[in-house]
């Protein structure tokens, strides 16, 4: 629909709740619930996050993320995607130093807060102009290099499920029929699935009854623990009280908002204009902060509206009825996150390698998007330079990478302006 035309009035829920819309929102859910997660553990592992602490996360980045989204999808009747921000979670293994909880919670309190002042003060196009946008892009590729890099280290640990999760994932990524159905990621977690199934039936055929899944198939490496059957339980992890330092405000809060307010929000705005909508840009940044704030209690990132979760939403099918697979993600989401004890037991019984490398393949698409953007344009020194100082992860006067990969990419970007706007002085007679 041409964003020229009127918008048609939104049809009641469950009318609109047509096999499209739910179809939408169910894959959509699916890709939320699978490679994000996985980025997730694999921050854990990295920062030696406890299990309650993740079951925090979980219930900070889906539920609070699903409710908002129910809300401002029936508020706004649009679908509005919301839940955490995937580049702010990378960041925090960009720190000098392993932050505190409190110390991160005091971050994302300070980027909700700005958030909300973008939002109210409608000052967001200000951010943007102010950092282009493939200079940001080139910090977030910086960030998520370190976790693409289990793809291949992950190997020689994890063999055979290396290879099931690989070949799950291609398969639903260059076969159109199967991609259309289940995403790539949950191909490869039905692959890692296969893979343990195919290592029980070789024990059975040997006499060996066991109703455990091991660890790594084949000689590298020990078993794991038993998975065990877990029952649902609600749990809200660990409650955070924010504490605020200089140290984590510099190295956490400018990527933070960056990331949400410059890059990731405008994603999902422009796929909503292209389908023929007019996002409410400030009011659906304001609530990005509020739910930030929320997350603070359980020391974790900001929220963003989500760009992959939204092109889903509205792909396809009547236009009117797009709100109602909006509710329905966001019921999803909710479920998920409430549900993050049970789920957090379970993916934490799998190898660290298995889960780095599921985490990896998870970010193929961001990374390979971020590229493009970053060194798709006419002049990529910059991006390039905010993309190596960020990746070198070389901390600077006790700030992180990030912080100075995205300074290094304005000030060449400025340099580069300040020459052009000389060269195109006319010559003095």
């Amino acid at each position: 629909m041409s964003p020229r035309q009127p918008m048609p009035a939104p049809a009641p829920f469950l009318r609109a709740l047509d096999r499209v819309t739910v179809a939408n929102a169910v894959v959509s859910f699916l890709f939320a619930v699978t490679g994000p997660f996985a980025l997730l553990l694999a921050v854990g592992a990295k920062l030696g996050a406890t299990p309650a602490q993740i079951q925090g996360w979980l219930l900070a980045g889906y539920a609070i993320g699903g409710l908002i989204s129910v809300g401002a999808s029936i508020g706004f009747r649009q679908p509005i995607a919301i839940a955490f921000s995937i580049p702010g979670a990378a960041i925090l293994t960009q720190t000098t130093l392993p932050l505190p909880l409190p110390e991160i919670a005091g971050a994302t309190v300070a980027t909700g807060a700005l958030l909300i002042l973008l939002g109210a003060t409608r000052l967001v196009g200000v951010l943007t102009l102010a950092v282009p946008l493939p200079v940001a892009m080139g910090m977030v590729a910086g960030i998520f290099v370190p976790f693409a890099l289990p793809l291949v280290t992950a190997l020689p640990h994890v063999p055979g499920p290396w290879v099931c999760a690989v070949a799950g994932y291609l398969a639903a990524t260059i076969i159109r029929p199967i991609g259309q159905v289940v995403p790539p990621m949950v191909m490869a977690i039905i692959g890692v699935g296969a893979a343990y199934a195919f290592q029980h039936l070789m024990q059975m055929s040997s006499g060996v009854v066991t109703i455990s899944v091991p660890g790594p198939i084949g000689p590298t490496g020990p078993a794991s623990p038993a998975l065990d059957f877990v029952l649902p339980t609600l749990d809200l992890g660990e409650i955070v009280l924010p504490q605020f330092t200089w140290r984590a405000i510099a190295e956490l809060v400018p990527p933070m908002l960056v990331a949400v307010a410059a890059i990731l929000n405008l994603q999902g705005f422009a796929l909503m204009r292209h389908r023929g909508y007019a996002p409410p840009i400030n009011a659906a940044t304001a609530l990005c902060g509020v739910g930030s704030l929320a997350n603070a209690a359980f020391g974790f990132v900001p929220h963003n509206v989500t760009g992959p979760a939204t092109g889903l939403l509205v792909q396809g099918g009547r236009i009117e009825r797009h709100w109602a697979g909006g509710v329905l993600w966001g019921v999803l989401m909710t479920a998920f996150g409430l549900l993050a004890p049970s789920v957090t037991d379970l993916a934490l019984r799998l190898p660290p390698p298995l889960i780095a490398m599921l985490g990896a393949l998870a970010l193929m698409p961001v990374l390979l998007g971020a590229l493009r953007t970053a060194f798709g344009g006419a002049q990529p020194l910059p991006a390039l330079l905010a993309f190596l100082v960020t990746s070198a992860g070389v901390p600077f006067l006790s700030v992180g990478a990030a912080f100075w990969g995205l300074l290094a990419g304005l000030i060449a970007h400025g340099v580069l302006r300040l020459q052009a706007g000389i060269d195109a002085r006319p010559p003095r007679p």
